[in-house]
């Protein structure tokens, strides 16, 4: 299931990686951006990825993020 999960995600170009970390994110119609999972190995990669997550949500016209 994980690993569907993952594919899900990178196939509609929902899946962000980064050294220390990974997220599955899902715009929906409403404008709402909500991140599905968030995970980080290393001290500031959590916040490198919320700011990439608030600049792609501002890109796509999102109102928020969850």
């Amino acid at each position: 299931m994980i690993f569907e999960a993952l594919h899900g995600s990178a196939k509609r170009g929902e899946l962000l990686l980064i050294d220390g970390g990974y997220c599955r994110w899902h715009q929906r119609r409403d404008g709402q951006l909500t991140v599905l999972e968030i995970i980080s190995t290393r001290p500031g990669a959590g916040r490198e990825m919320f700011e990439w997550l608030r600049q792609r949500g501002r890109v796509l016209g999102s109102h928020s993020v969850v």
